[in-house]
């Protein structure tokens, strides 16, 4: 295969978007799509390699397979073998389970099938796991061993056939990546099924070139592969995380990466930027940055809790290329030769399996030891004032359910209703703990990500249905059975869809940027829209909102454990109480308006301090947040008490023994 600087350049081109993104520059926001430009560019060069053996009748598995490991293993096998011990020093315990568990997930090809499992709302930020990365990989890892054998089984009916086929397999990729996008998006995003179609792209145009180069002019070609390149850099710098992605948005810098592979050629402008010699060193480098480039940043923001300053990103960006350089000059190139001395077949799959062998056995004893707590003389002291996250009580309802279910807990009076997001998720235990010392059942009603409020939607527009149709649901049974209603929810990062910036280095992972607009209407008056449903909720019963809890920024429970490995005693942990007023401005006169006739819980009233100016993070030593927002149960249980102080007015009490007996009369208990 004849080489081609070019595509090389298109490498440092798709490689330093997706290291920029990674570092959070907001100017590269779209910078993610450096995967789908690599993607395109393997499916282009394996599919090239494999027809033109083919049809010499020389293809051989166990070359290609010897290949791939050549090109792929060494530089990723050493770049965990520095982020063990890094791991070992830096990451708590539960983090350093994961990271074990990825360490298995890597071995086994199979990343981005772990990361798309553990992509929940509650897990770590993606920005803190340092091998996230290697999903990518993954994805290239099973299409090398499925494609191979696809193109073997269908060869044999002709080229045209095996062309259809893959345009059949293209278009189903793409449809499910659509549907996908829009309903399944974590799903969507990490695997093979959604990502097929973007290697396909490469695939076409590998079939396509194999008959010679593209025969148009010097003009067309200069204006084809322009759109190539302004395709990709658009979307590096018009997308960005509301995107939904893999979905036809994808179109724009796959079909452009294709434009450069197909027009690029000698003497057009493009072709002669991406051969600069720069360009083309880069792009030589660019795997080996893809690998190093995450570790780097994840343990740096490990080792600060918050997000390191613009210098270090740029410091680090840096270091990754001169890793990158190092790793390809003295680990890549030797092992990607079969003259090399040593470098026999043998040895390369005698060290693959030993490597493979080798992360599987430290990824097991890793997760086994559950992250070897005792590197942190606080864990155990703190993980107990947490517990167990979350509410399991029967009456606990994680989204739309069965309507026996619903009846069953209505029915127990007398009840209120706890409904929101995963705020209210984080105090329903507590709150209902209150309750039911009281003489009080609790409904409740939590999603995270969902703004509590009809007539909203979500962006970016993950699990919409779900989201949606809970609050239908709470709507008519709180119509058919009206009770006191408690409302919980981070009404701050609704109105902005933004993360909470304390001043003070404590800068929340953008995992949280969500934002609700008006269903129907995104320029409509969100603010009016809540505070008409909330008057509409109190023409039923009372209403009781509790306000946006004060947020931390840093990762509250992350920097009490960490401190106490590293700095041993310290001082309570505080954030500033005229951030809080700043950034919550907005939230406080919305709820200013409604409170005449509305129960407002203002909880800044019980973590901070006008005297001193600053809210609590910690009370003696343990953490209010259970991360950067979400309330730990101290927190919980006094935000539970102001609840029941707002609520004992509006509530008949029975004694605890009675609850749990179903009523006859929906309000019976209730004025």
């Amino acid at each position: 295969m004849k080489y081609r600087a070019e595509i090389d350049g298109l490498r440092a081109i798709a490689v330093v978007p997706v290291m920029l993104f990674h570092a959070g520059f907001g100017l590269f926001s779209g910078g993610f799509i450096g995967v789908d430009v690599f993607f395109v560019i393997s499916g282009y060069l394996i599919t090239t390699l494999i027809i033109n053996d083919l049809d010499a009748s020389r293809f051989s598995l166990l070359h290609f397979y010897e290949r791939r490991a050549r090109r792929i293993l060494p530089a990723l096998f050493l770049v965990v073998l520095f982020c063990i011990p890094a791991a070992w020093f830096l990451l708590l315990p539960e983090d350093l389970t994961e990271f074990s568990r990825s360490l298995v997930a890597v071995a086994t090809f199979s990343s981005n099938i772990f990361f798309w499992k553990e992509s929940g709302y509650f897990s770590t930020a993606i920005e803190l796991r340092p091998l996230v990365h290697t999903w990518s990989l993954a994805v290239e890892e099973q299409f090398y061993i499925f494609f191979p054998l696809l193109l073997m089984a269908v060869w044999r009916f002709g080229k045209r056939a095996a062309v259809w086929i893959l345009i059949a397999g293209f278009i189903a990729s793409l449809a499910v990546a659509q549907w996908a996008a829009y309903n399944k998006p974590e799903a969507g995003f990490y695997l093979l099924p959604t990502r097929g179609w973007e290697l396909l792209v490469g695939t076409f145009a590998a079939f396509y070139l194999q008959r010679g180069p593209v025969r148009t002019s010097t003009r067309i070609n200069n204006l084809m592969s322009a759109l190539g390149l302004a395709a990709i850099i658009f979307s590096v710098l018009m997308f960005d995380k509301m995107t939904p992605f893999p979905s036809l948005y994808a179109l724009v810098p796959t079909v452009g990466a294709v434009l450069i592979i197909l027009f690029a050629l000698q003497g057009t402008l493009v072709h002669w930027l991406l051969s600069l010699k720069g360009v083309v060193g880069v792009g030589l480098i660019s795997y080996s940055a893809y690998l190093w480039h995450q570790p780097l940043y994840a343990f740096a923001r490990q080792y600060t809790l918050g997000k390191p300053g613009v210098a270090v990103f740029l410091l680090l960006g840096l270091l990754s290329l001169v890793l990158a350089y190092l790793s390809w000059r003295f680990v890549e190139a030797p092992f990607r030769k079969r003259s090399s001395a040593g470098m026999s077949r043998t040895v390369i799959f005698g060290t693959a399996l030993s490597g493979i062998v080798v992360m599987m056995s430290l990824g097991i004893g890793g997760h086994l030891e559950r992250g070897f707590p005792g590197r942190y003389p606080a864990f155990q002291t703190v993980s107990q004032s947490l517990g167990d996250w979350g509410d399991h009580d029967e009456c606990y309802l994680n989204g739309a359910q069965s309507d026996a279910r619903i009846r069953a807990c209505v029915n127990r009076q007398p009840f209120v209703y706890l409904i929101g997001d995963s705020h209210a998720d984080a105090i329903s235990a507590s709150v209902r703990a209150r309750m039911q010392a009281e003489g009080v059942n609790m409904v409740t009603w939590a999603y995270p990500g969902c703004l509590p409020i009809r007539g909203t939607l979500e962006r970016p527009r993950n699990k919409q249905q779900a989201c949606q149709k809970y609050k239908k649901q709470f709507a008519r049974y709180f119509a058919e059975y009206p009770a006191p209603v408690i409302l919980s929810a981070r009404w701050r990062a609704y109105m902005y869809g933004t993360g909470f910036d304390n001043g003070e280095g404590g800068i929340e992972f953008s995992r949280n940027n969500t934002q609700s607009i008006v269903l129907g209407d995104p320029d409509g008056d969100l603010d009016r829209l809540i505070e008409k449903e909330l008057i509409e909720l109190r023409s039923l019963a009372p209403v009781i909102v509790i306000d946006q809890i004060p947020e931390a920024g840093w990762d509250v429970y992350r920097k009490v454990v960490s401190r106490s490995r590293w700095k041993g005693a310290y001082d309570e942990i505080t954030t500033s109480y005229d951030v809080y007023r700043h950034a919550n401005a907005r939230v406080n006169a919305l709820l200013d308006r409604v409170e005449p006739g509305i129960d407002v819980v203002r909880t800044a009233a019980i973590v901070c301090s006008d005297d001193t100016g600053r809210c609590r993070d910690t009370m003696n030593g343990l953490p209010l947040y259970r991360d950067d927002n979400h309330p730990a149960p101290i927190l919980a249980h006094m935000i539970a008490d102001e609840v029941w102080h707002k609520l004992e007015s509006h509530v008949v009490r029975k004694s605890p023994a009675d609850t749990g007996q179903a009523g006859l009369q929906p309000i019976d208990g209730f004025y």
